[in-house]
């Protein structure tokens, strides 16, 4: 994929030696694509024309999604699709706010006056400039600029757009553990009614714990996505997935959403089901958190139309509705689910096959124990394990992964 890209811009020889840059650390590559995004744009290269390449494997395995932007000042993402070597390369883009509606001039079949339009592409533009890093601060500053929307279009003519209501926010477990299970958006609509959209500001004690674990790989994942009013600092709409995860939904559910409800204004009903192996949560299991976390995502989204009679939205049964379920994927997690312990591993004498089988360890973090227990005997420390704790002066154990561990039954200290 590497050298493709740099092909695009007549850098032939480059690509081999910056795929070979692929075994060392990810932000290298992702820096080297970075790059070559930026030289393709300058030689006025046809981005936007690559279609299929041969693409390895490890690109998803890296879980490369980088952005960039086109002379428009559009935001565009470049991804591959899948791990079969002849997937396309796609260039996916987030609608303009408002775009089509912008460009057609009408709503709800009327013409949209001058001074409305002005007013509405101010708005958008105001939307789009406080994207970047939505916090709640930002996500308030757009939640003011879409209830203005609301209120220009409606009095356009046409329905009123309803205000965006939430039926349903369940969730799992309490206090700081708690996680989203089950929300029900209807409607949504560009009116956000309650609901101010940002990025994670909170975290669950699932997803601290995972984060711990495996840095890098996981994310406090948004059922009801941020561009589209869901609050990143409400626990109901917030779980630990998996980088991976977070873009398999984007590409298969998220993205469409945003151009019927972001670009075009439809109204919509969203209904995300997080789909988990139990009704609880326990951590003092040894299953805690590998086996707990969702194993998969139900997502609905149905088109919805006014209906006179009844004064209300309902679903638009000449629309096809999108419903995918997203498995939750930990594959390109390394060491995730080695398998959790159904015997006991002695720190001192437990070999590296032993220990990486201890869940969150894997293969560097085992390396890590061993060469740890060498020098702790070559300074003539002969039993650095006498205690469970002393795992958090591993080198990549801290104090988090290390209070995990302390309560699997079957790691045992060195007696």
């Amino acid at each position: 994929a590497i050298g493709f890209l740099a092909n695009q811009v007549h850098l032939r020889n480059l690509g081999t030696r910056v795929a070979e840059m692929i075994e060392q650390v990810q932000e290298r590559v992702n820096n080297a694509i970075d790059w070559l995004i930026d030289r393709a744009l300058q030689a006025g290269s046809s981005i936007m024309e690559m279609g299929r390449s041969a693409v390895s494997t490890v690109s998803d395995w890296l879980g490369l999604r980088k952005e960039f932007r086109l002379a428009d000042n559009k935001k565009h993402e470049i991804y591959f699709r899948s791990e079969d070597p002849e997937a396309p390369v796609i260039i996916a883009s987030d609608p303009k706010t408002l775009e089509q509606i912008l460009q057609s001039k009408k709503w709800n079949g009327n013409d949209i006056p001058e001074d409305s339009l002005s007013k509405l592409q101010r708005l958008a533009n105001e939307i789009d400039q406080n994207r970047d890093s939505q916090g709640v601060g930002k996500g308030e500053k757009i939640k003011e600029c879409f209830e203005k929307i609301a209120e220009i279009l409606t009095n356009i003519g046409g329905p009123p757009l309803p205000a965006t209501y939430v039926k349903t926010n369940d969730t799992l477990g309490s206090g700081t553990a708690e996680i989203g299970k089950e929300v029900d958006i209807m409607p949504l609509s560009l009116n956000p009614g309650s609901l101010a959209g940002s990025q994670p500001t909170i975290e669950s004690d699932m997803g601290r714990d995972l984060k711990d674990m495996y840095p890098n790989y996981f994310v406090e994942g948004h059922l009801l996505n941020h561009k589209l009013h869901g609050p990143g600092n409400r626990r109901w709409n917030m779980t630990p997935i998996t980088q991976k995860t977070n873009q398999d939904m984007e590409k298969e559910v998220e993205s469409g959403s945003k151009e019927q409800l972001l670009s075009t204004g439809k109204v919509l009903q969203y209904h995300v089901t997080v789909n988990y192996p139990s009704d609880t949560l326990d951590i003092t299991k040894p299953t805690y958190p590998h086996e707990q976390i969702a194993t998969s995502l139900t997502m609905i989204v149905r088109q919805l139309e006014y209906d006179s009679s009844k004064n209300e939205w309902v679903k638009d049964d000449s629309v096809n509705e999108t419903n995918k379920t997203i498995t939750h994927n930990t594959s390109t997690v390394p060491g995730f689910g080695t398998g959790s312990l159904n015997h006991d591993v002695d720190l001192e004498e437990a070999d590296k096959t032993a220990l990486q089988r201890i869940p969150g360890i894997g293969s560097e973090r085992a390396d890590a124990i061993v060469n740890y227990r060498i020098t702790q005997k070559d300074n003539g420390n002969e039993n650095p394990f006498s205690d469970k704790s002393n795992l958090r002066n591993v080198t990549g154990i801290g104090d988090r992964l290390t209070e995990i561990i302390k309560r699997n039954p079957n790691v045992k200290p060195h007696p």
